[in-house]
């Protein structure tokens, strides 16, 4: 199958050969064009290893994969909750971090940065619990509550419209969190518009003593 071309910062891919409905061509392309060179992975929910296969072996200085439920391979992979492991374990020697949780990605994202101690990092996340399309009202998520300071119960009319603005008030915050600047943060679709790919790259902006 052709690979589609990528077209990234909120322009969809539509180049999809005869499966639209299937995004790996397109997750697949999108870690190819950003992986940075000699890049250690720490692959969160990495399931069978599609995405190892298509896009990491033989192009990274290092791999590990975590899921919770079954691994591609026990010589690279742990079997262990994500959250807990990121938590847990010091990921100090990653400088990608890859997070498709088969939903909504940021909590993830947000253990990750609070563990963070790089200069540099790179992050691919798949939203698959993007705000429906619609007009009507949407209630905020936990992790929007938080961050907006606004009740959980609170409902949006046509919420969807400020998904990006909503993630770009996330990326704020890590940086006050965390210390970590957006230097780039680059989403596109999958065809039908219910799936956000995204490459998010951070410096570290923390005094050093």
């Amino acid at each position: 199958m052709k690979r589609p071309t990528v077209r990234l910062g909120g322009n969809p891919a539509h180049t999809w050969g005869k499966v639209d409905n299937d995004p790996s061509p397109l997750k697949e392309e999108i870690r190819r064009q950003f992986l940075p060179e000699s890049a250690s992975v720490l692959d969160l929910h990495c399931g069978l290893g599609k995405m190892y296969r298509e896009a990491y072996e033989g192009r990274v200085a290092y791999y590990h994969g975590i899921d919770n439920t079954k691994v591609f391979d026990p010589r690279i992979c742990t079997i262990q909750d994500n959250s807990a492991y990121v938590m847990a374990n010091d990921i100090s020697r990653y400088d990608v971090f890859d997070i498709d949780a088969y939903g909504c990605p940021w909590q993830l994202f947000y253990r990750v940065m609070q563990k963070a101690k790089q200069p540099r990092i790179t992050a691919f996340l798949t939203d698959g619990a993007v705000i429906p399309r619609s007009s009507v009202s949407s209630h905020i998520t936990l992790l929007q509550s938080a961050i907006e300071h606004l009740p959980r119960s609170f409902a949006v009319p046509g919420l969807r419209r400020w998904y990006i603005p909503m993630v770009a008030t996330m990326l704020r915050d890590v940086e006050k969190r965390f210390g970590y600047r957006t230097v780039r943060a680059s989403w596109t679709l999958n065809e039908k518009g219910t799936v956000y790919f995204w490459v998010v790259i951070l410096d570290s902006v923390r005094e050093t003593s």
